[in-house]
């Protein structure tokens, strides 16, 4: 249907009438009589401001939808909060209230518009957050480290070889002492080992010492595996040991033969049961012979050496040797003739610093602090130093810019529950997490963009849209832009359009040129999505093969730029037939591409990116517009 603007008609009554007389009847029948207004169509997005909340109070159309909703006025006095706390208490609540907002902060749009509006709403803390309102310190004493190095060792620190046992260290030091209630515990760390004199300790086993190991045997192992020989001496067949004639056997035939109650020695060679004989008795050694000599072991080496043979006949001297610097390592823990040493390094004690951990006492009970999605952070006084501050008046500024600094290779939504000192000098907690790019404080409310559509009666909530764009009077929103290959006489292959949407093309001058540029939308937050889809409308005309020439892609990982970044190509729908439907290039027609399916995507932060690409042998004109991505009902 042709139209005509009323500006439109009166210039061209001008130039008409230079020319020969056309009056204005005339005019009206030669175009057209219909006579359309400029419609003013849109999509625009907009974040609420602290003032639109008050705004949305105040609008006399919600208060009374307010009264309305509840008996009692329950949800107007709900409305009221809504003010103060610059929230809503959920979507469905902000669907109540933001439609008579819209319509009279954007009175001037038509039919057929779209307005996005971000705006924050109510996300309850976790449980475990209630727990954060009162966080004490704790201070690991210089006395609880000798749980870890001995009453005979003064070192009053952690080190890489003794973190793993700070549990047990702050159970064993403050079980019963503690209230319940969570705690931000303080200890000493050194990222060295301690540099002092080491002990050089050597153990002949002697008759006593195959009597305990055989009993270790005895009492924790498969009674099938002795053989009694009388009422006060037997040989076992786990360890080896001998305590009658004071060696360890290595007759691994007769192991084979009459002693595998598990049915492992069969399958092993000779070499192999050599090898599983020596890491029993590195077992037997630290259980059983090693803390009967030393009960309060310092740093240093330790060596066992021993007889061991077939028989009482063929007996050879053969060592194992054990590193001590918290708890026993075997060093040397295959059999040798020589003693193997360990040269323990002169190490600079000024690396110790502080650290800590968030603990929660229960019942008595000390165990670390944990929860799910979250790890907990506790501040230490090198944080401190670093920010240059004694406490966190700003942590919401601060915080993030720490998290940054310590974690700059952090993944999509690692989240940390960081524990501090705030203005007030005492312990605060709050979440963090990174969207990618930054980090960020959980709030009590987080933002949500919903989509109201102008019907042309009324505004009316578009649910579970998570990104809609109908590219409409030349605007291509918060889409971009990029070429990747441009040829020839081409400066550009992609720019919006009045009418048509987006629009590409390569033919340029009365030829074809190869290109590739790309469409690419804004992140399209999927989190909370089930089974969204994409859909819009498109047109194509010329090319050689448009399916094998322009291309729906989806990424993951998406920072910038298209071609540092992974795609997955989303193929258009087929028919019943097996035929894509897209536009057979006979019109420039319009057509929906349907659901196209991204349900592979649910729970992910996407970018979808249109990629055009063209030859000297053809080049499409591809059209598209009205496009969401929904959720499909």
């Amino acid at each position: 249907m042709k139209r005509i603007f009323k500006y439109t008609l009166i210039a061209l009554s001008l130039v008409f009438a230079s020319c020969q007389d056309w009056s204005m009847n005339q005019l009206e029948e030669h175009f057209g009589k219909e006579e359309t207004t400029i419609q003013d169509v849109r999509t625009i997005s907009y974040t609420l401001t602290s003032a639109d909340y008050t705004a949305i109070v105040n609008n006399a159309e919600n208060q009374s939808i307010a009264l309305s909703l509840e008996a009692d006025s329950v949800a107007y006095k709900k409305l009221m909060l809504v003010d103060s706390l610059k929230y809503f208490e959920s979507d469905s609540v902000a669907a109540y209230y933001l439609p008579a907002f819209i319509a009279n902060k954007f009175s001037y749009l038509d039919a057929g518009s779209n307005v996005k509006i971000a705006f924050q709403m109510h996300n309850p803390a976790p449980e475990y957050m209630t727990l954060m309102e009162h966080i004490e310190t704790f201070n690991v004493s210089d006395e609880a480290y000798t749980y870890v190095w001995g009453n005979n060792v003064d070192v009053p620190y952690l080190t890489p070889a003794t973190e793993g046992k700070l549990l047990d260290m702050v159970q064993k030091s403050y079980t019963g002492t503690l209230a319940d209630g969570v705690y931000a515990i303080q200890y000493d760390y050194s990222t060295a080992e301690p540099a002092f004199a080491t002990a050089d300790e050597k153990i002949t086993l002697s008759h006593d010492d195959y009597v305990a190991l055989a009993k270790y045997v005895s009492d924790n192992k498969n009674s099938k595996y002795f053989e009694k020989k009388d009422k006060k001496h037997e040989i076992d067949y786990y360890l080896g040991s001998n305590s009658k004639q004071n060696y360890i056997n290595s007759d691994y035939a007769t192991w084979r033969k009459k002693y595998d109650p598990e049915k492992l020695y069969s399958a092993l060679s000779d070499e192999e049961l050599q090898a599983l004989h020596a890491e029993r008795l590195v077992e037997g050694f630290t259980q059983v012979v090693l803390p009967t000599y030393f009960p309060n072991p310092r740093m240093g080496v330790y060596t066992i050496s021993f007889l061991m043979g077939e028989d009482q006949s063929n007996l050879t001297r053969e060592s194992l040797t054990f590193m001590y610097a918290g708890e026993y390592k075997c060093t040397a823990c295959s059999f040798t003739d020589e003693e193997a040493t360990v040269v323990t390094p002169s190490i600079d004690t000024t690396s110790v610093g502080s650290r800590a951990e968030l603990f929660l006492v229960a019942n008595g009970q000390i165990e670390f602090f944990t929860a799910e999605g979250v790890t907990p952070l506790v501040l230490t006084p090198a944080d401190y130093q670093l920010l240059g501050v004694e406490v966190l008046d700003r942590p919401e500024r601060i915080i993030p810019k720490l998290l940054k600094n310590k974690f700059p290779f952090a993944s999509f939504g690692t989240t940390y529950l960081v524990v501090y000192r705030n203005a007030s000098k005492v312990l605060a907690a709050g979440r963090y997490s990174f969207n990618g790019t930054d980090w960020n404080v959980i709030k009590d409310s987080k933002q949500k963009i919903s989509t109201f559509l102008h019907t042309g009666s009324e505004w009316s909530a578009s649910t579970a849209v998570y990104l809609a764009e109908s590219f409409a009077n030349q605007s291509q929103g918060d889409f971009t832009i990029q070429n990747v290959l441009l040829t020839g006489p081409l400066s550009y292959v992609w720019q919006p359009t009045a009418i048509y949407g987006m629009k590409a093309s390569a033919y340029v001058g009365g030829a074809n040129n190869q290109s590739e540029a790309w469409v690419v939308s804004p992140y399209v937050d999927l989190l909370e999505a089930s089974k969204p889809v994409l859909v819009f409308e498109q047109a194509r005309k010329y090319g050689v093969d448009f399916l094998a020439e322009c291309f729906v892609m989806v990424s993951v990982n998406y920072e910038g730029d298209v071609t540092e970044c992974d795609w997955v190509h989303i193929p258009f729908n087929q028919d019943e037939n097996g035929n894509y439907i897209v536009p057979d290039g006979s019109s420039w027609d319009f057509m929906s591409t349907g659901n196209l399916d991204l349900s592979a995507f649910a729970g992910q932060k996407i970018t979808i990116g249109f990629k055009y690409t063209s030859s000297s042998a053809g080049s499409a004109t591809w059209e598209f517009k009205n496009l969401a991505v929904k959720e499909f009902k």
